[in-house]
C-alpha cells in the first residue's frame, strides 16, 4: 500500500509539479515552417532578396522597385530605377547596394536610396549580381563576364573574368573572399587580390552562397548541388531531378536552404539535403535569403514572399529573466507574477506530501500486523 501511494506522489510531482515550479511567461518554440505566400508586389517578378535579420529584408523587382520588410509587413514600392533591378546585397539596416540591367548602382543609407551611379558601359548588357560584406567592400558582375570592385568610395572599371560566358547573379562574398559562377557552369575564386581561372563544375548556370573562404554551396539549373571545402569542389549531388535550382542561401556549414523553379524548398543539415517541400504551388521561386536556422525569406516571380520561421505555441517553459515590476496585487491568481504561481505550486506540493506521509505513518501504527 505504502509503495503504491509513494508512486502516486512521485507521478504527482513529475507532472503537476513540473508545470507549477518552473517560471512562467514564455512560449515553447515549435519547429520552423514555411508560411503561405504573401503578396506585396502585384504580379511583378521579384528578382532578389537580401535579409540581415528577422526584422530587416530588402527585395527588388523587374520594374525597378525596392521593398523593405520590418519583421511584420512589407513597405510599399520605392521606385529606384527605370529598368530591372537584377540583384541586391545588404550588410546592415543602413547599407544596401542594388544594381540594374543598365549598368547602374544605387546605395541605401537606412532611409533613402541614392540616385543612380553608372559604373558599367551599356555595351556590357547590364549588371547581373552584387555581393557586399561591408560598407567598404562590394563586388559586382555583368552579362559580358566582367567584375567591378567597390572600396567604399569608388567602383573600379570593368575587368573581364569569364568572357564569352556571362556571369550570373551567383556571386557570394565573405570578408575579402568571393566566389562567382557563370552560365556555363564555371566557378571563379577571388582571394582578396585576384581572381582564379575557371573551374568547371557543370554545364549549366550556377548560383552560389559562401559563409567563408572554406565553405560554399552551389546549385545548378539541373537540380544539382556542389560543396566547396576551401580547396576543392565536391562532385554533383542531385537533390531536384525535375527542376532547376534558382537560389541557395547558407548561414553555417550545417544549414543551407535552396529553392527551385517549381515552388519547392530544400534544407541542408550539414550532411544531407532534405527531400522537396512544396511551399509555393508550382510558382517559380526566384531567390531565398537566410539569417539563421530559424529564419529565411523567399520571393517568387508573381510578387509573393514566404517566410521560414518558428511559430510559437502557448506552452509554459522556464523564463530566464527576472520578472518586471508588477502592478498592485488584485487578489486574482491570473495577475500573479511568473514567480508567485510557482511558489504557490511548490507549497501545495509540499503540503500534499506532508499530509500523505502523516496518513501513512498513522495507518502503519494502527493497522494490526498479520499473523
Amino acid at each position: 500500500m505504502k509503495s503504491r501511494v509513494l508512486s502516486v506522489i512521485s507521478a504527482f510531482i513529475l507532472t503537476f509539479g513540473a508545470i507549477l515550479i518552473i517560471p512562467m511567461g514564455q512560449a515553447l518554440a515549435a519547429s520552423p515552417t514555411w508560411s503561405s505566400p504573401s503578396n506585396f508586389d502585384g504580379s511583378t517578378n521579384l528578382e532578389m532578396i537580401s535579409c540581415i535579420s528577422t526584422t530587416f529584408c530588402m527585395a527588388v523587382d523587374s520594374t525597378g522597385n525596392a521593398f523593405n520588410y520590418n519583421g511584420t509587413t512589407w513597405s510599399s514600392a520605392t521606385h529606384v530605377s527605370n529598368v530591372t533591378l537584377t540583384s541586391i546585397s545588404c550588410t546592415s539596416t543602413t547599407f544596401c547596394v542594388t544594381v540594374d540591367s543598365g549598368g547602374n548602382v544605387y546605395n541605401y543609407n537606412g532611409t533613402t536610396w541614392s540616385s543612380l551611379t553608372n559604373i558599367d558601359n551599356p555595351s556590357n548588357n547590364g549588371l547581373t549580381g552584387v555581393s557586399c560584406t561591408s560598407t567598404t567592400f562590394c563586388m559586382a558582375l555583368d552579362y559580358n563576364g566582367n567584375f567591378l570592385n567597390y572600396n567604399g568610395t569608388t567602383w573600379t572599371s570593368a575587368a573581364n573574368l569569364s568572357s564569352p560566358h556571362f556571369l550570373t547573379s551567383g556571386i557570394s562574398c565573405s570578408s575579402s573572399f568571393c566566389m562567382a559562377g557563370d552560365n556555363a557552369g564555371n566557378v571563379y575564386n577571388y582571394n582578396g587580390t585576384t581572381w582564379s581561372s575557371a573551374t568547371s563544375l557543370t554545364s549549366s548556370r550556377l548560383e552560389i552562397s559562401c559563409i567563408s573562404s572554406s565553405f560554399c554551396m552551389a546549385g545548378d539549373n539541373a537540380g544539382n548541388v556542389y560543396n566547396y571545402n576551401g580547396t576543392t569542389w565536391s562532385s554533383a549531388t542531385n537533390i531536384d531531378s525535375s527542376n532547376g535550382l534558382n537560389s541557395v542561401s547558407c548561414t553555417s556549414t550545417t544549414f543551407c536552404m535552396a529553392v527551385d523553379q517549381h515552388g519547392n524548398a530544400f534544407n541542408y543539415n550539414g550532411t544531407t539535403w532534405s527531400s522537396a517541400t512544396n511551399i509555393d504551388s508550382s510558382i517559380n521561386l526566384i531567390s531565398v535569403s537566410c539569417t539563421s536556422t530559424t529564419f529565411c525569406m523567399a520571393v517568387d516571380n508573381v510578387g509573393n514572399a514566404l517566410v521560414y520561421s518558428v511559430a510559437s505555441v502557448s506552452v509554459v517553459v522556464p523564463s530566464t529573466t527576472a520578472p518586471a515590476p508588477k502592478a498592485p496585487d488584485t487578489g486574482s491568481a491570473l495577475t500573479k507574477s511568473p514567480y508567485e504561481l510557482p511558489l504557490i505550486g511548490s507549497l501545495m506540493i509540499a503540503g500534499g506530501i506532508y499530509y500523505i506521509s502523516r496518513r501513512l505513518k498513522t495507518s502503519s501504527a494502527t493497522t494490526p500486523k498479520k499473523r
